[in-house]
This record gives C-alpha cells, structure tokens and sequence, in this order.
C-alpha cells in the first residue's frame, strides 16, 4: 500500500530541481555603513584639522571663547570621551547579540533580517565607530614637545559635538529596539513585506497577462478528485465518500 501511494503522489506532482547553491538574496550586513561612517570620521578630521594648523602657525586666530583649556585638560577630556564611546560601543553589540538571539528564539530564524538590516541599528554602530575613530586621531595629533605644543581646539570642539550626537541617537536606538520587538508590531512589518513580496510576484512583464484567465472551478475539481484518489488508496475499505 505504502509504494503505492508514494508512486501516485510522484506522478502527480513535479518536483523542482534542488539547486547547487542556497544564498539570501537580501542585502543584509552590519559593517557597510559603519565602515563608511568610520571614513566620513577619518575626512571630517582631516577637515577639522586645517583650522587648527592655520591657527598654529599664526595663520588665522581661533577666539579664546572656542578654546577648552591647556594641553593636560583636552588629554584629560580625550580620554574620558574614548573610553565612555568604547564602553557603549561594546553595550550595544551586546544588546544587538542579545536581541537576535531572542528574536531567533521567540520568532524564528526567519525574522532575524528585519533586525540585521534596520538601519537604526546600523547607524548608531557606525555613529559610535566613527566618534571612536576620530577621538583617537585627536588624541593622537594632541601632543607636547619642548620645542611645541599642538592642542587643536576646533578638532575637540568637534570631538564632543560628535559624542552628544551618538548618545543622543543612542536614546532612538534603545527606543527602536523596544518597539520593534512587540509581537503588534513585528506581525505589522511582516506583513508589510508580505504585501511588497506579493506584489513583486505577480508583476507582469511586457508579454505575460495576455493569456485566458484560469478557470477556478476547474482546479478546484482537480484537487478534490487527488484528495479522493490519495483516500482510497490509503483506505480502500473504509467506505469514505466525497461530496463533488
């Protein structure tokens, strides 16, 4: 009975061909804009540092009001700036880690793009990598010789301005999380996809949708007449009917 059944399942449907290569064809990664984020960093310091040269060499005078004191105060705030970046930079990997892994638990594996490519989370990584960055060049053009002594005060000017920016986009990203892991929501973005996915597969190109439309009644007797044959074969004398 059992080969039977199989031989007439297999010759009623098609089966596709198993393809070589399984990949995702969504652009899903978490360093692409971090990475240009961190070269926008490394530019806006090479901006930034003009004016601070200028000023050193008598060129143009920075007024005393944008100045943030001697050489050992803008080490000092350097390095209280890098490490409190360092230290929520490595928090919210962890919060990221920690949500992908709940979201995998709770919703399945399959929903895990929604989180990897939300470009909040992006953004407040590279925002954070970027500050990273360029508080370490400031900090590393900072220094104090017997010959000179180089403080560039627009750079750290600019070095706080950054660390209030991603601390502030670090009260969305918290905000973003919070909301985005709610079952009303998730089901509202699921099915949000759904309807683009839908929509994107039924496009017709230039020569499709010509065709007669397809008769419903039709298929609907063909699937009732496999759930007949697939029953009887199963149990012959059961004596189950169908109503058509």
């Amino acid at each position: 009975m059992a080969p039977r059944l199989q031989q007439e399942l297999s010759s009623q449907r098609v089966l596709a061909p198993r393809p070589t290569k399984l990949r995702s064809q969504r652009d899903i990664n978490l360093w692409r804009i971090p990475l240009k984020l961190s070269l926008a960093a490394v530019a806006l310091f090479a901006i930034t540092l003009i004016p601070d040269i200028l000023d050193k060499y008598g060129i143009v005078h920075i007024p005393s009001w944008l100045t943030m004191g001697s050489i050992d105060d803008a080490r000092a705030i350097l390095a209280a700036m890098m490490g409190a970046v360092a230290t929520v930079l490595a928090l919210i990997f962890s919060v990221a880690l920690l949500v992908l892994s709940m979201v995998s638990t709770l919703f399945g594996p399959r929903l895990l793009y929604r989180f990897l490519q939300d470009w909040v989370t992006q953004v407040t990584i590279g925002l954070f990598m970027g500050t990273f960055v360029y508080i370490c060049l400031v900090f590393l053009v900072t220094h104090q010789d017997p010959q000179s002594t180089f403080i560039p005060q627009i750079s750290l000017i600019m070095s706080w301005v950054l660390v209030v920016v991603s601390f502030g986009f670090l009260v969305y990203y918290s905000h973003r999380v919070a909301k985005s892991i709610q079952n009303p929501d998730m089901i509202g973005a699921i099915v949000d996809d759904l309807y683009v996915a839908a929509g994107s597969a039924h496009a017709s190109g230039p020569s499709e949708g010509t065709g007669p439309l397809p008769d419903d009644d039709a298929i609907l007797r063909q699937a009732r007449a496999r759930r007949e044959t697939i029953i009887r074969i199963v149990m012959p004398s059961s004596g189950i009917s169908i109503e058509q």
